[in-house]
C-alpha cells in the first residue's frame, strides 16, 4: 500500500487544488518517513511472498530467508530513524522468541543444495555472529554425521561407514572459508 502511494506522491500534493475538501495531505516528512517504512519492509514482504505463496519453494530457500531477515532486522536495529529503529527491534523481540536458534532441518536443506553445502552455512554465521558461528556449525555438522551414520546403518555395504568417518577427519576451518562466487549469494546478501 506504501509503495503504491509513494508513486503518486506530487499527485497527492495536487489534490487540494482539485478536491476543495481535501485538507490532509502528507508533509514532505511525512513522505520521506513512509519511503524509508516502504524500504525498510519490502524485503520482509518478498520474502514472506516466497515462503507463503502458492510457488511451494524448495527446502533449500528457507535457510536462506530466515538469515536475511536476521540480518535486516541486526542491521536497522542501528537505523538513525527512531521509528524503523523502534519497528526493528520489536521485530527482533519476535524473531528471537522463533527463530534464535535455527532449524536444523533448515540448515540441512540448505546444506544438501549444490550450490551451497556447509561453506554457505559459515559464512551466513560467521555474519551473524562471529563468536558463536564455529560452535553453531559444529553442532549441525555433528547433527548430519548422525543421520548419515543413522542412514548408513541399514545400507549393506560399509563405504558409506568410511567415507563417514574419512569426512569426520578432516577439519574444515569456518573462518577461512572462501566463496569465490560471491554472485551466487547476491539474493541473501543486503
Amino acid at each position: 500500500m506504501l509503495k503504491g502511494a509513494l508513486k503518486y506522491r506530487r499527485v497527492f500534493g495536487s489534490l487540494p487544488m482539485v478536491d476543495e475538501s481535501y485538507k490532509y495531505c502528507p508533509l514532505e516528512e511525512e513522505w520521506d518517513r513512509a519511503g524509508k517504512i516502504c524500504r525498510f519492509l519490502m524485503p520482509f514482504y518478498d520474502m514472506t511472498t516466497l515462503i507463503s505463496a502458492i510457488s511451494y519453494p524448495t527446502s533449500n530457500l528457507y535457510f536462506l530467508q530466515v538469515w536475511k531477515i536476521q540480518s535486516l532486522l541486526m542491521e536497522n536495529v542501528k537505523d538513525g530513524n527512531d521509528v524503523i529503529k523502534n519497528m526493528a527491534e520489536l521485530m527482533m523481540v519476535k524473531f528471537q522468541k522463533y527463530w534464535d536458534e535455527y532449524s536444523v532441518v533448515l540448515a540441512f536443506g540448505a546444506i544438501l543444495d549444490p550450490r551451497m553445502k556447509l561453506q554457505a552455512l559459515a559464512y551466513c554465521f560467521e555474519k551473524i555472529d562471529p563468536l558463536t558461528s564455529e560452535l553453531k556449525l559444529a553442532k549441525i555438522k555433528d547433527k548430519l554425521y548422525n543421520l548419515f551414520a543413522e542412514y548408513s546403518k541399514s545400507l549393506p555395504t560399509t563405504t558409506s561407514t568410511n567415507v563417514l568417518k574419512r569426512k569426520q577427519g578432516q577439519s574444515s576451518s569456518s573462518s577461512s572459508v572462501s566463496l569465490p562466487h560471491l554472485s551466487l549469494f547476491d539474493v541473501i546478501l543486503i
